[in-house]
């Protein structure tokens, strides 16, 4: 199943194995849409609690919730069954909450609950998603081409961080917050039908032996004799958590402190993007270092100074620099630390 070749044509090489290209198509489709809805949401939130910064601290910790409960099982369930059938069936069902919240929208029947419900259920997916989709990846590649094959990954994730927010904070200034978030949809339902172009590959050898309960145990107990993967693991998690969830609350900001509305959610959005891909084509000039630890630390100082510098800056031209810089250093960050773990780990604990 692994395609050597297809790191021969540089960044754009492995597209052409024609799993990744239908993986990463989905992929894209996916960030978009989800970066897009953030900021819907939070509009949503935020003016059906006429300007209630409670209710988008709420929301914010039911998107973050999730990735806490879940991470687990989903790893487990990536090693006992079917990776392609694991993203396709997180794809689905985000696509149908999303289809159930629009016409709840669009029918005049939205709560603030429902909100909450479906934000919740879409965050849910992201533990069986994303480590599913990790581990596809390196079953694909290899440790020799996985590298280039991430790199161009978190690319195409910039590209689509860029355009989602952007298309969002135009649509919804122009056009309303039912389009935008009908945009947001067909965006989801595209992900989900580019999962059917990724090959089928069966679960991972020895992967289905056991219970969940002896999965999970043989996950901890590898943890508990490779310190270093315990170490990048921390890593990976805690800028995840103290990083991410602080964006619901841009829909806050953008109106009181800066003054500049739905395009400002969109211009912070395409900022968030545009750093995003910096860092992956950071990640394709030097994530190949051979001091990887020193790469991760600094990475972590830079995103998180960022982050405080950007969350206590009274100027928008200034946060959204801000923006794009922790960004950048969150993208090469979870790149350079997903590919070490992918590399050093055995497939049948993979996920």
């Amino acid at each position: 199943m692994a395609n050597r070749n297809a790191t021969r044509a540089g960044l754009l090489g492995p597209l052409a194995n024609r799993s990744f290209f239908w993986l990463a198509n989905g992929h894209f489709w996916f960030v978009a849409a989800h970066t897009g809805h953030v900021i819907v949401r939070a509009w949503l939130v935020y003016t059906m609690s006429e300007g209630s910064e409670l209710r988008l601290g709420q929301l914010a910790l039911v998107m973050a919730l999730p990735m806490a409960l879940f991470v687990p099982l989903g790893g487990v369930l990536a090693d006992r069954i079917s990776r392609r059938l694991v993203i396709g069936m997180g794809s689905g069902v985000v696509a149908v909450s999303e289809v159930l919240c629009l016409y709840l929208l669009v029918t005049e029947q939205l709560e603030y609950w429902h909100l909450l419900t479906f934000t919740f259920i879409g965050g849910s997916c992201f533990p069986f998603f994303i480590p599913a989709r990790n581990a596809l990846m390196a079953n694909l590649f290899g440790p020799v081409g996985l590298t280039s094959a991430m790199a161009l990954s978190m690319a195409i994730i910039g590209v689509a961080r860029v355009i989602g927010p952007a298309i969002a904070g135009v649509v919804l200034a122009q056009a309303g917050v039912n389009v935008a978030y009908t945009v947001g949809v067909v965006m989801y339902i595209l992900a989900g039908l580019a999962t059917f172009g990724v090959e089928y590959a069966p679960p991972p050898e020895g992967g289905r032996s056991g219970s969940v309960l002896d999965s999970l145990r043989e996950g901890i107990c590898h943890l508990g004799t490779d310190r270093a993967m315990l170490f990048m693991l921390l890593f990976l998690l805690a800028p995840m958590v103290l990083s991410t969830t602080f964006y619901p609350m841009f829909a806050s900001v953008v109106t009181e402190v800066w003054a500049v509305g739905e395009q400002g959610l969109g211009w912070l959005g395409a900022a968030s993007g545009l750093g995003g891909f910096g860092g992956a084509v950071l990640l394709t000039w030097v994530g190949d270092t051979d001091r990887r630890a020193r790469h991760i630390i600094g990475s972590t100082v830079a995103l998180c100074a960022a982050a405080l510098f950007f969350v206590n800056c009274p100027w928008f031209g200034f946060a959204v620099f801000l923006l794009f810089l922790q960004s950048m250093a969150s993208q090469y960050f979870f790149g350079l630390t997903t590919t070490s773990v992918q590399i050093l780990v055995p497939d049948r604990v993979r996920g």
